[in-house]
């Protein structure tokens, strides 16, 4: 959905004058419509749960229901990685899906903006708990990288490598099916200048 507009990038200008009676003089357009997201599904116990994580989670209210009596099922941990996702977002992944300049569809720009920055954070942060399960499975060896600060083997023992490689074969098709522009009727564009975008920058922005 983002990439079909452009990147408009007054979206992303803190206190730019087209938003400012919305936004006042701190906030983006895209950072205000994340943070009233973000403050109505806190009072909707989002937050509570530990796969959400809010980019905001100093300016956001308390759950206003009652809170849910869920097992925990992490090591308690306040790992937030979003202000990453963000700039990766805004760095990376927009400009590499999204044509360049201003077409004004502001709107539309930022509420593909939050979709799609809500859905991977939800998708990096369920991580822990993939981690997590691999850390009881193999927890003396974990443990003994861990004491010894050595990262680099922690992630060889993390990364299933034809995992990933089959999750990146699956991640091409999808974008190669979905994202395919109909030519005629029942048939799709079969190469990526009929795409609406092209798979191999999806796969790669997955990698």
């Amino acid at each position: 959905e983002r990439s079909q507009v452009g990147q408009n990038p007054i979206c992303y200008e803190q206190g730019a004058d087209a938003f400012q009676s919305l936004t006042g003089a701190n906030d983006s357009f895209l950072e205000y419509m994340l943070l009233e997201t973000e403050r109505l599904h806190a009072l909707a116990r989002r937050y509570t749960v530990p796969e959400e994580t809010p980019f905001f989670p100093t300016r956001i209210p308390p759950p206003a229901l009652p809170l849910a009596d869920l097992p925990p099922l992490l090591f308690p941990t306040n790992v937030n990685l979003n202000s990453q996702i963000m700039e990766m977002y805004l760095n990376k992944v927009m400009p590499a899906v999204c044509q360049p300049g201003d077409d004004g569809h502001y709107g539309s720009s930022v509420v593909a903006d939050v979709q799609v920055l809500q859905a991977i954070s939800k998708r990096v942060h369920y991580g822990m708990f993939v981690a997590e399960a691999k850390f009881q499975e193999k927890e003396d060896e974990y443990s003994r990288l861990i004491n010894e600060g050595n990262e680099e083997k922690l992630m060889e023992l993390l990364t299933n490598v034809a995992v990933e490689e089959r999750v990146l074969r699956r991640v091409h098709k999808k974008a190669s099916t979905f994202g395919a522009d109909i030519v005629e009727e029942g048939a799709a564009a079969a190469h990526s200048d009929g795409m609406k975008l092209d798979p191999e920058v999806t796969m790669q922005l997955y990698r």
